[in-house]
């Protein structure tokens, strides 16, 4: 799909909860300002939802018709 170097760039928003109490989401796929072992997807972390960094970012995705 010619889609490369995706991982890495931010920590990605996710639309899931952290656990039950719902209280928090789940970021993932790590960052340029961290150690390159955090660059990658199956890393998460439990982030509030009124919690801001610049190097939290989000990905959009549309079906290919």
């Amino acid at each position: 799909c010619g889609a490369y170097d995706m991982s890495g760039n931010v920590w990605e928003w996710t639309a899931s909860f952290y656990d039950k109490s719902q209280n928090s989401y789940v970021v993932r796929g790590g960052s340029w300002g961290f150690n390159r072992g955090f660059a990658r997807v199956a890393l998460r972390f439990r982030v509030a939802p009124d919690y801001s960094i610049l190097r939290f970012g989000f990905r959009l995705v549309s079906p290919v018709s």
